[in-house]
């Protein structure tokens, strides 16, 4: 009741007329105790409330980026160039490493020789069906909610940024391994969007926090641990990748309110600069390139079948009566054993060969030496008749044929 009723009523009672019933006043109740008509009704359980809190979680973030087309365009991207690849030759289950580097690959030799393009062009091949079925499951289910966070804009921020990080972070560590696949970007990806959970964590339905962080980390985790047990995956671009991705998910996070969208301009550009001048510092500063080993060793791979078919085809002649063994051993003097003994002795002055590749290099001026040495065992068992050397060949050529086999069932 307000004083303005009090004195009304007072009023009331004063000017009454004689033998009336003066008024009783009515008590006015105050609006919050009034009945609430959904008073009655139960509170909504803990499972309901969490569904709605995700509901409008995600209603906010459509709200902030309406369509979502980064993700689907890098994922058809992608997808499109192993199609193409696949169609111009290359093998769908295991390209061989010299077709990679063919369509660009990230490969020291050419990347750090005037080549940078291949630092991005990389991120768009794969070694095989299955690496790129895995790659973009991995980014189909990280893109598109990362994308709703940070915008159509900023998820190609993290995902080039990353990706690039990745494989310079690759040409620094492995030498001239031959590297492809967009596992560096999204590892990109996953670190951002694990920076942006953790760090702006009152954004996010309180029920999932745990579960999302859990997830990505065991994502994280177990990749890494594969990556090391089985072998054969480039590590360096994973951690590369995701070093990125944390510290473009560090610039790039921010309370999702409607001022997000207006300040997101600002934020790519900083963090695009950011990672420029980084990996700019990390290209300029770069060591001095290997050498090429696939065009060094192109004369081996060249050479080795056509001999090899070459001195089969004199064999069969020799064995069918059409040769003597003194056309035999002039021939190999003369037309075999100079090209082979000239691509030995270039394997053989080869330096500054990384780590990685010793190995194989040493296979390879193996195979060579055996298979010259069988041949001049041959060419003195043609000229003297000397059945004991033509056992000697016979041994050499089955190690060398041991070793082709391996070199030749490599990608």
């Amino acid at each position: 009741m307000t004083d303005t009723d009090s004195s009304a009523d007072q009023l009331d009672q004063l000017f009454a007329a004689p033998g009336d019933t003066p008024a009783v006043p009515t008590a006015k109740l105050p609006f919050d105790t009034l009945p609430d008509p959904a008073a009655s009704q139960a509170l909504p359980s803990a499972e309901e409330a969490r569904i709605r809190a995700v509901q409008r979680f995600h209603s906010l973030m459509k709200s902030l980026t309406p369509v979502v087309w980064v993700t689907h365009t890098l994922l058809l991207a992608n997808v499109v160039v192993y199609v193409i690849m696949v169609l111009q030759g290359t093998n769908p289950m295991l390209p061989i490493a010299a077709d990679l580097v063919a369509w660009g690959a990230n490969y020291a030799p050419l990347t750090w020789g005037g080549q940078p393009w291949r630092l991005v062009s990389s991120l768009f091949l794969h070694g095989g069906v299955f690496h790129l079925a895995f790659n973009m499951w991995a980014l189909w289910n990280t893109g598109r909610f990362l994308e709703r966070l940070v915008g159509n804009v900023g998820l190609l921020v993290v995902y080039f940024a990353s990706g690039v990080l990745g494989s310079v972070a690759s040409l620094w560590w492995n030498g001239d391994v031959v590297s492809v696949g967009a596992s560096g970007a999204i590892f990109g990806l996953i670190g951002a969007l694990l920076t942006f959970i953790w760090n702006r964590a009152e954004t996010f339905p309180v029920a999932d926090i745990v579960r999302m962080r859990s997830s990505l980390l065991s994502f994280i985790g177990y990749n890494l641990l594969f990556g090391t047990a089985v072998g054969g995956i480039d590590q360096a671009a994973h951690f590369g990748g995701l070093l990125g991705g944390l510290v473009c998910g560090l610039l790039l996070s921010q309370p999702l309110d409607q001022r997000t969208r207006q300040r997101r301009v600002f934020k790519n550009l900083i963090t695009a600069a950011v990672c420029g001048l980084g990996i700019g510092i990390l290209i300029f500063e770069h060591p001095a390139p290997p050498p090429d080993f696939f065009q060094e060793t192109k004369a081996y791979d060249v050479l080795v079948p056509e001999s090899i078919k070459k001195f089969d085809k004199m064999a069969e002649k020799f064995n069918q009566k059409k040769l003597s063994s003194l056309e035999l051993a002039n021939w190999l003097e003369r037309d075999l054993l100079p090209p082979w003994r000239k691509v030995r002795e270039h394997l053989e002055s080869l330096s500054n060969v990384p780590v990685g590749r010793r190995d194989l290099l040493h296979q390879m001026r193996t195979d060579l030496i055996l298979r010259e040495e069988s041949w001049d065992l041959l060419v003195d068992a043609l000229r003297k008749n000397d059945v004991g050397k033509i056992a000697e060949f016979e041994e050499k050529q089955k190690q060398a044929q041991l070793i082709e086999r391996k070199l030749y069932s490599k990608p």
